[in-house]
Formats: C-alpha cells, structure tokens, sequence
C-alpha cells in the first residue's frame, strides 16, 4: 500500500528553479542600477509518467522547461535581454540544466 499525497520531487525542482532565476535578475538588476518596479516569472514544465511506482511500472519523461520573463521598470529593451541572460546563466541550477548527463 502506498500513500501518494506529497508533491513530486520535480515541483520542489521546478519551484527552487523559479525561486533561484528571480534571486539572480533581481540582484543583477540591483548591481546595474536597473530599477525594477515589477517582475514577473512563469515557468511552464511539462511533466508525463504511466505506470505504477508501486509495482516498478512507472516510466516518466520531461519536455524541456519554458521560461517567461516579465518586467516593469525603466530598463530599456535592449538592456533586458542581456539582464536576462546574465542573470539565468549565474543560476547554479541553470548550468545544471545545460550539461547533459548520461
């Protein structure tokens, strides 16, 4: 008998991913001295399992997370992209994802 009530470990993953991209934008925007009246993050992860886990039936499998960004403020556009993309590759779980393990 198995009692299946927690969250799965992949939305603990997915949450602390979330938790660590906001931390790094916000701090990096801080650094620059890019004002950010708002900030937003929506993570889309898509997740399938079939089978059992209690009968060791159950295959799982993961497309590759999408990540939204939205802010306020008066950083121009061609600032945002690369405050962006600083940020998220000086997130300890972003280059986890980026390395593929066999």
């Amino acid at each position: 008998r198995g009692y299946d009530e927690a969250p799965f470990p992949l939305a603990f993953m997915g949450a602390g991913m979330v938790a660590s991209y906001f931390t790094e934008i916000a701090a990096l925007a801080q650094r620059r001295g890019v004002a950010l009246d708002g900030l937003r993050l929506v993570l889309d992860n898509r997740y399938t399992m079939e089978g059992s886990a209690l009968r060791g039936t159950m295959t799982g499998g993961a497309l590759p997370p999408v990540l939204t960004v939205e802010i306020d403020g008066e950083a121009g556009d061609a600032d945002l992209p690369s405050l962006c993309a600083d940020a998220l590759s000086a997130s300890p779980l972003h280059g986890l994802l980026r390395e593929r393990l066999t």
